[in-house]
């Protein structure tokens, strides 16, 4: 079985108990990376510049907790095939349609 480490320090190592391919890494990746970035970059926004524009701060707000919504998502579907992969975790469809599966949900919502 393959696990992935997460951390350069072995002591802060995380270990999932998945197959993965060079495809799905890379797919994880950035459905991981690229929200995080947003949500970065919009925080940093906030706090370093004035903004007394009530309409343009709700927007970065806004897309702040889209990215949010979507990094969870991202999140949630990883652990939840790391679940299913294991045994612990009988797979079900999800609230809003998607079947589970990383490499089918993760994709199809923004």
């Amino acid at each position: 079985m393959k696990t992935l480490s997460t951390a350069s320090d072995p002591s802060d190592e995380f270990m999932l108990p998945l197959p993965l391919d060079p495809e799905v890494l890379t797919m994880i990746n950035h459905q991981i990376r690229t929200p995080l970035t947003s949500i970065s970059s919009f925080t940093e926004i906030l706090l370093s510049y004035p903004i007394d524009d009530p309409r343009a701060r709700r927007c970065f707000l806004q897309i702040i907790f889209e990215e949010t919504k979507r990094l969870t998502h991202a999140v949630d579907t990883l652990f939840g095939e790391a679940k299913s992969a294991c045994g612990n975790h009988q797979a079900k469809p999800s609230n809003n349609g998607y079947l589970p599966g990383f490499a089918t949900q993760v994709g199809t919502t923004n």
